[in-house]
């Protein structure tokens, strides 16, 4: 069996964020001669992006070396229907941050997905997700300075 030697689509992908990523610390940090305080979130993001790409494009080239000749992996929108929740799920959490804020709106996203795709242990699944978010909110506004959205409910209540 001949294996085939291009490069899967969703390497060539992270390829690409990656070289995007870098243009905009490189831009940041060359280019516009920010200082290191101003640059902390963009190179946080840049080093999120870089290791997560790198893990895909090694799962992505793993995937393709198991694959026989004639087999083609599905494509992720193969399912229209998961697809259009999944993006109506995203279109209301987008929604839902600006009324209700980062962490309430990203636990009720957790929650839909977890329900919608029935995910095993899902009180385990959703309390976990629900202190992971915690802890990447006090991530951003006490170490990064980046103030993700409390949204409108919290400016009536407060």
């Amino acid at each position: 069996m001949e294996k085939s030697n291009r490069l899967p689509f969703e390497a060539i992908l992270s390829i690409v964020i990656m070289l995007i990523m870098a243009s905009m610390a490189f831009d940041g940090i060359f280019v516009q001669g920010l200082p290191m305080k101003a640059l902390k979130y963009p190179l946080f993001c840049f080093a999120v992006v870089f290791v997560t790409s790198s893990i895909e494009i090694v799962r992505a080239v793993r995937k393709q070396k198991t694959m026989g000749v004639g087999e083609q992996a599905k494509p992720v929108h193969h399912n229209l229907r998961n697809y259009g929740i999944t993006t109506a799920m995203l279109v209301a959490y987008v929604i839902l941050m600006w009324i209700f804020g980062f962490i309430i709106s990203s636990v009720m996203l957790t929650v839909a997905f977890t329900w919608y795709f029935k995910v095993n242990r899902l009180v385990v699944v959703n309390t976990a997700a629900a202190v992971v978010l915690i802890i990447i909110y006090y991530v951003f506004s006490n170490a990064l300075y980046i103030f993700l959205p409390k949204g409108l409910l919290y400016k009536l209540i407060f």
